[in-house]
Order: C-alpha cells, then sequence, then structure tokens
C-alpha cells in the first residue's frame, strides 16, 4: 500500500492499486506540500532507488493569489555534457506566468537562493523544455522549477525533483594493430548510459563475431560486425546488457572475438 503524507491534515493510507487522490476541504489559500511512500508487505517503508526511488515532494495551492508550480518534471543526460529537462507547465489559475526559474544541485534537497537560469514564457507557447549544458561527465545532477508570475514575480513552490546521471565523455579509439582488441576502458559502468567501445584489427577479410561469457562461462550476448576487410581498423559497442535486454550484473566478464586466422580472449569488469 502507500502513504500519503501532507502538511494539511492527517496521513492518509491508499491500496497499491490507486495512483490518485483527491484531497477536498482545503480553505483558501492553503499551501500543500505531499509526499507519497511505498510500504510493503512486511509494513517497512520503501525509499530505496532499488524499489520506488527516494519520494520527490510535490506541491500545490489552492490560493486565488499564489501559483502552482509546474508538474512532471523529468530529467535525462543526452550526453556526457547535456541534460534534458521537460516539465508541464503550471496551472496559473488565470495568471500569466511570465518564466520559469530552473535550480540545480549535486545533493538533495535543491536549493533555491539562486537559479540555473530564468527562461521567459511567452504568451504564444508555454516553455515546457531546457537543455542544461553546464554539466560535468560523471556526475549525478538534481533540478526542480518554480514558476514566476507575471507583474508581482511571486515564485511558486518547487516542481518534484528530477535527476540524471551524464556518462562519461567519448573517447578516441583506441590503437590496434593488425591481430589484435582492445577496450576504451577497464571498467564498464552501463547505468551511467556508458558504452564498451571495442576495437580490433583481424588479419584476414570474412566475418568478425564477438561473444560475450561470465565467469561460469555462460554465453551472454552475441555482437556480429559482419563481414569485414583485413587490415582495417573497426570498432563495436556493448551497453553492458544480455541477449534479453536486461543489464547485467556486476562482475567479470570475457569477451571473445572470433574471424578468420584470429581468435583472441580479454576481460572487462561491470559496475552497476
Amino acid at each position: 500500500f502507500y502513504i500519503l503524507t501532507r502538511t494539511s491534515g492527517a496521513p492518509v493510507t491508499l491500496p497499491a492499486s490507486q495512483t490518485w487522490f483527491l484531497d477536498t476541504g482545503l480553505s483558501d489559500p492553503t499551501l500543500v506540500n505531499y509526499t507519497v511512500t511505498a510500504v510493503d508487505a512486511a509494513g517497512t517503508a520503501q525509499t530505496s532507488p532499488a524499489h520506488l526511488g527516494t519520494p520527490a515532494p510535490g506541491s500545490g495551492t489552492t490560493s486565488s493569489s499564489n501559483i502552482n508550480p509546474p508538474s512532471g518534471l523529468t530529467a535525462q543526460a543526452v550526453s556526457s555534457s547535456a541534460i534534458s529537462l521537460t516539465w508541464t507547465p503550471s496551472d496559473d489559475m488565470g495568471r500569466i506566468i511570465q518564466s520559469y526559474a530552473v535550480y540545480r544541485s549535486t545533493s538533495l534537497p535543491v536549493p533555491t537562493a539562486a537559479a540555473l537560469v530564468v527562461l521567459t514564457n511567452p504568451l504564444a507557447g508555454p516553455v515546457t523544455v531546457f537543455t542544461d549544458t553546464t554539466v560535468n561527465s560523471s556526475q549525478i545532477y538534481y533540478y526542480v522549477v518554480q514558476s514566476i508570475e507575471a507583474g508581482t514575480l511571486t515564485h511558486s513552490g518547487n516542481s518534484n525533483h528530477a535527476s540524471a546521471t551524464t556518462p562519461k565523455p567519448n573517447t578516441p579509439p583506441v590503437p590496434v594493430t593488425v591481430g589484435q582488441m582492445g577496450f576504451d576502458a577497464n571498467i564498464l559502468l552501463p547505468l551511467t548510459g556508458q558504452k564498451l567501445g571495442i576495437y580490433y584489427d583481424v588479419p584476414n577479410d570474412g566475418v568478425v563475431e564477438i561473444d560475450i561469457y561470465n565467469v561460469s562461462d555462460n554465453l551472454i550476448q552475441t555482437l556480429v560486425p559482419g563481414m569485414t576487410t583485413g587490415g582495417t581498423k573497426q570498432s563495436v559497442f556493448w551497453d553492458g546488457k544480455d541477449r534479453k535486454g536486461n543489464f547485467v550484473a556486476s562482475g567479470l566478464y570475457v569477451i571473445e572475438i572470433r574471424a578468420t586466422g584470429f581468435h583472441q580472449l580479454k576481460k572487462v569488469a561491470v559496475v552497476k
């Protein structure tokens, strides 16, 4: 089941099948903060990322003079140096949203003393996206967004928080000579979006096959780059997933390359 806590009123227990809640009997104006926590069959609150993730407080207002925050904020790393944000415009309750303020932090809670950026919200169409290009690689970032009312410049409460982790930057091809295979990293961190670059140069023309095994010698994934020309540097990438599309467990993996007149094994560590 779920437990919904709020700053106004007692906590509410909701069945696991319920995905909505109508809060009634509020006075005007009232600002109410809500948090939803999942509880398992043993009665343990589940706030670990292994379950539903850390609950992100959301807020809304019944006030006729205050504005609501944006909702549905999401964050996605689109490269090692950029994170894309999207959100649903505020329910402005008849007032004009002049702009949106975006706040960022590398930890929770996200401070709102100084905005990362303030985005003008044109009347012709609301702003619902922003790409942050001032991030570093291999770093997690947390965001919240606030609405700003025209005229009074009043800020709403925070949207839900959203987070994304930037992957490692792209690395140049690994130098290999004829009859060699090499990797661009010794450790693969697939949950950050990193992919393992596998570079090879086989001696003869023909079909290349690359198989990936766990330490128990079970076949995990097969990559078939296809035909290649001998003496030509080639590459293929592994995203850390098995043949069913699931991320593999942490541990050591053996990568085997087979081609006409060429056979080699190398190990790589996967860390989740």
